[in-house]
C-alpha cells in the first residue's frame, strides 16, 4: 500500500503526462529531460492540522516544473526561440491549471478522502539544466485530505 503522499502524486503525475501539450514527465527533479517541454513533480511539504478528537486534516504540497529548452541550437523553429519558449511553457502550464481545476478532488477512486486541491499559482525564471538553459514555470499544487482517526477502543 503507497502513502497518501506517493498516491496523490502518482495521479498529479498521471494527469499531467497524459495532457498532449507534455512531452515527457518525471516524478523527480530531472536536470536531463529526454524531450521538451518536459514536468518534474516533486514533493515539497506536508501540514497536518487538528480539526476534532476524530478527525485531522492534512495537507501536501507539491512543485511543478515545466522546462523548455532555450538552446542555441534548436530545430524546426520558425522565428525566435525565446518568443517559442515563453509560449510553449505558458501554454503547457495552463493546461496542467486547467487539469487541476478541473477535477479539483483528483479522483474519488483512490481510497485517500481529498477534500480539494487548491487553485494552483505559478512563478517564471530560466533554470540551466544539464543540456542548457530553459524558460521554466514553476507551479505548486496543494492538495488536502481528511484523515479520520481510527479509535482503538
Amino acid at each position: 500500500m503507497s502513502s497518501v503522499a506517493a498516491t496523490v502524486k502518482n495521479v498529479i503525475y498521471d494527469k499531467i503526462n497524459n495532457l498532449s501539450t507534455v512531452q515527457c514527465a518525471y516524478k523527480h527533479e530531472e536536470l536531463q529531460p529526454s524531450g521538451f517541454p518536459s514536468v518534474s513533480i516533486v514533493a515539497t511539504g506536508l501540514k497536518g492540522e487538528f480539526w476534532t478528537t476524530a478527525e485531522n486534516q492534512r495537507t501536501y504540497a507539491y512543485r511543478v516544473f515545466v522546462h523548455y529548452d532555450i538552446g542555441q541550437d534548436l530545430q524546426n523553429v520558425a522565428g525566435d526561440r525565446m518568443d517559442l519558449a515563453e509560449d510553449v511553457v505558458t501554454d503547457v502550464i495552463d493546461e496542467i491549471i486547467r487539469v487541476i481545476d478541473d477535477g479539483y478532488t483528483l479522483d474519488d477512486s483512490l481510497g485517500v478522502s481529498i477534500l480539494y486541491a487548491e487553485a494552483v499559482d505559478a512563478d517564471y525564471q530560466y533554470t540551466e539544466l544539464a543540456g542548457g538553459w530553459a524558460k521554466t514555470a514553476i507551479a505548486t499544487i496543494v492538495v488536502h485530505t481528511d484523515y479520520v482517526i481510527q479509535s482503538t477502543i
